[in-house]
């Protein structure tokens, strides 16, 4: 019997996106010795994106399955795919936004990774696209990250926009999405840094390609700062949990003194810089304020404003 591979979405009030998410899977090349299957997992109350995905129930040539997951947040809905792909026992779950659109290659380029090289997740490249109207300026810098390295490098941690994870390690572990970052984001990285810490090695893959469109709400140097506001938040959370409060608080007091001394230091040179180095510089300061606030106990709230429709 062959392997079953389950692709997974998670979803909250983004029905144009999720079509042509679910579109791109129309196209998709499967592999031979595996079976496939698609979940998805709506966050939505009122249940919206459940008559969007019956639509394509008769259009993909692998099996469907819809699941609502009524408690708010991102981490509920990711650890519901994971737990309803392993009620049916499948051996792979592989993530993809529901704001992105999936290369005809994508899954395939995953697996053919994981086997390669034996590991237990295969984190794949993202290209993001930028509305016409943005400025020249966002263009000239990786804002977004995305770009991965030559295939097979190994990577500290991952993220579910676009990657294949083992499933019988994740349970063999019992590893699961962890709640404590389900207001701030960051819930991913942090099962990606539990797997490798508990022997499951995590590597890139360039050919396993996704597209997200980046919408005018995050095609901007607000949004740029915002979510570095958003990653010390999460960093420090991370090493709170790892290490304990006296090393998490030393390791924010000495990352924030880098920080601030950087942005000082780049700040002399304004008059010669662009303006993308200026926006990249910022992001230190913003890192900064995020330190400051999280070990002072402010919460942040990062998937309160949904982007895109």
């Amino acid at each position: 019997m062959p392997k079953l591979v389950v692709i997974a979405i998670a979803t909250f009030k983004r029905p144009n996106m999720l079509s042509k998410a679910l579109k791109s899977l129309e196209k998709l090349e499967l592999p031979k010795e595996y079976s496939v299957a698609c979940f998805l997992c709506d966050n939505d109350p009122n249940r919206s994106a459940e008559s969007i995905f019956q639509n394509f129930t008769n259009k993909l040539s692998f099996p469907v399955k819809y699941f609502h997951e009524k408690n708010r947040g991102i981490v509920p809905a990711r650890n519901c795919l994971v737990k309803e792909a392993q009620k049916e026992k499948a051996s792979y779950l592989a993530f993809f936004d529901d704001d992105e659109t999936v290369d005809t290659r994508w899954l395939i380029e995953l697996l053919d990774a994981s086997k390669r090289f034996k590991v237990k997740a295969v984190w794949g490249k993202t290209i993001y696209t930028l509305p016409e109207n943005s400025p020249k300026w966002l263009r000239r810098r990786n804002f977004y990250g995305g770009d991965q390295p030559v295939t097979g490098t190994k990577k500290r941690s991952a993220s579910t926009n676009n990657v294949l994870i083992d499933l019988i390690f994740l349970k063999k572990h019992n590893i699961y999405f962890d709640s404590r970052f389900n207001d701030t984001g960051g819930s991913d990285s942090f099962l990606f840094r539990q797997m490798r810490d508990a022997g499951g090695s995590i590597i890139s893959c360039r050919e396993a390609i996704t597209v997200e469109e980046v919408p005018e709400s995050r095609a901007n140097e607000k949004w740029i700062l915002r979510r570095a506001y958003k990653n010390a938040h999460t960093e420090y959370r991370r090493a709170l949990i790892r290490k304990g409060k006296f090393a998490a608080f030393g390791l924010a007091f000495f990352y924030g003194l880098w920080l601030f001394a950087c942005y000082q230091l780049s700040k002399v040179f304004y008059p010669f810089q662009a303006y993308d180095f200026k926006v990249f510089n910022r992001r230190r300061k913003s890192k900064v304020k995020g330190l400051i606030d999280v070990v002072g106990g402010k919460s942040h709230e990062e998937y309160r404003i949904i982007h895109g429709s």
